[in-house]
């Protein structure tokens, strides 16, 4: 561990923080495994607030975390550390104090549905394109039809699209500053930017994932910024507007109302009816498990939002559930299905697997 800790430190030494955003600054970082985290030269034993990739304090100190056993997509020195960096932004967005997190109960009961997915679908390729696009004016134009689409998507979605939104702003910010990282570490840039958006605009289940694929349209959102709005960045940070909304009133765009019906895409159907059954899998494959233990009386802690399903009146925490039974907080190891009643904090009851000692 303290080779690859020496091999990260000295790439992001090697960075220039300021070009990536005004004022952001190099934090400490933590590399932790399943029992320790190291930094500093210093091992500790990891706790409850050491999950996933993250941004965290140690004493008074805001440090960024970043998981050793998870990193599978991460494989290079330069990846991880561009990951990290990431994490040192929400280290930085907590320092100046960003208030625009998103309802987390929203992106679990974001609905999943024929026409909102269909116009999103077209939305991510409008932005998609708008961001490659070198003719500024065209990609103006592109971008204004991007919101023409959304301001559809916001009469059907009400409040969700507001979980969009703030996902692309939190997180899309952490994200673009990510991608310019890799950038500067990089020998090869012409190439990067269609590897790292690999899939931005297929209509698959992946994308569906809507926490996830909102990071990417919120980095987007800001390589467009970039292009069009010079000096953004501070006007950005001190205001109270979503990111795609603070673009829209800086550049002026008035939004035109549809004049078409938008037809549903066949391969929408599709890539639903897929979803679906992926999530009945996942159902299915807990309910068949062995050594399943039912727990009453207890309600929610804490949750990872990256990791849930929904499937009517139930929700499985893949990653791990939090939870409070008589007064104490037990963290519980995914998969944990919840049964629940009329919303999601009227807890039924909870299943999950209970680990066996094998015998001598």
């Amino acid at each position: 561990m303290d080779k690859i800790i020496k091999e990260i430190d000295i790439l992001i030494n090697s960075l220039d923080f300021s070009a990536l955003w005004p004022e952001f600054r190099k934090f400490k970082f933590a590399l932790y495994d399943e029992k320790n985290y190291y930094m500093d030269g210093y091992v500790g034993e990891i706790d409850e607030r050491f999950m996933g990739n993250s941004a965290i304090k140690l004493g008074n100190e805001a440090i960024a975390i970043w998981n050793m056993s998870m990193s599978a997509e991460y494989k290079s020195d330069e990846k991880i550390t561009s990951g990290i960096v990431h994490e040192m932004f929400h280290c930085f967005q907590g320092q100046y104090g960003e208030k625009r997190h998103a309802n987390e109960i929203l992106g679990i009961d974001y609905p999943i549905e024929l026409e909102n997915i269909n116009l999103r679908s077209l939305e991510r390729k409008l932005l998609y394109n708008s961001a490659i696009e070198v003719n500024k004016t065209q990609k103006l134009e592109l971008l204004k039809e991007f919101f023409n689409v959304r301001a559809e998507r916001e009469k059907i979605l009400s409040e969700f699209i507001e979980y969009e939104k703030a996902i692309e702003t939190f997180e899309g910010n952490a994200v673009f500053v990510e991608f310019q990282a890799l950038k500067q570490m990089s020998q090869d840039k012409d190439s990067m930017l269609v590897e790292f958006l690999n899939g931005f605009t297929d209509i698959s289940p992946s994308n569906l994932a809507i926490r996830r694929s909102s990071y990417f349209q919120g980095m987007v959102l800001c390589m467009i910024a970039d292009d069009l709005i010079p000096e953004w960045k501070i006007e950005f940070q001190n205001s109270d507007l979503y990111l795609s909304d603070f673009i829209l009133n800086k550049l002026n765009i008035v939004i035109v109302p549809a004049k078409k019906e938008y037809l549903i895409s066949e391969d929408v159907i599709n890539c639903i009816a897929e979803w679906e059954e992926n999530i009945d899998k996942e159902f299915n494959n807990f309910n068949s498990s062995d050594n399943i233990e039912k727990l009453e009386n207890v309600s929610f802690a804490g949750f990872d939002p990256m990791n849930i399903l929904k499937r009517g009146n139930e929700y499985l925490h893949k990653h791990f559930l939090k939870i409070n039974q008589d007064g104490v907080d037990n963290m519980i190891k995914g998969p944990v299905k919840v049964v629940c009643g009329e919303n999601m904090f009227y807890v039924k009851w909870i299943e999950f697997v209970k680990k066996t000692t094998a015998s001598k």
